[in-house]
């Protein structure tokens, strides 16, 4: 069953995945093959490409592994808020350029109990 949610993301879907330490970091498809899935981290910008046969990927610069923890849809409206900060931060050029918002601390805070709710494993 894993294996075959992990195989239905495509680009544009939000998931989370965590790090070996444990630390969870949400991920925005940007491009998806048939074996393959790459992604941003949306709130800190690095990527990961990440196996659809296990869920496991790799970022490069800093080689932290990072596994998928959940695939569970987020409701539009929340989707589209995660959209909009994934965007607010890409084109900010510094975090403090752009703070967060107070709707935006709670889309992320809504996030963690989403997420662990749904795990994929």
């Amino acid at each position: 069953m894993q294996k075959t949610r992990l195989s239905y993301l495509k680009s544009g879907d939000i998931f989370e995945a965590k790090s070996e330490s444990g630390r969870s970091v949400v991920f925005l498809a940007t491009d998806s093959g048939d074996s393959t899935i790459h992604s941003r981290s949306i709130t800190m910008g690095f990527t990961v490409i990440f196996s659809k046969l296990d869920g496991t990927g790799k970022e490069a610069e800093m080689n932290i592994c990072y596994s998928i923890s959940s695939v569970e849809p987020l409701p539009i409206e929340m989707h589209n808020r995660m959209l909009h900060l994934d965007r607010k931060l890409r084109l900010a050029g510094t975090p403090s350029s752009n703070p967060l918002t107070e709707q935006d601390k709670e889309a992320l805070l809504y996030l963690s109990g989403h997420y662990s709710s749904f795990p994929l494993w």
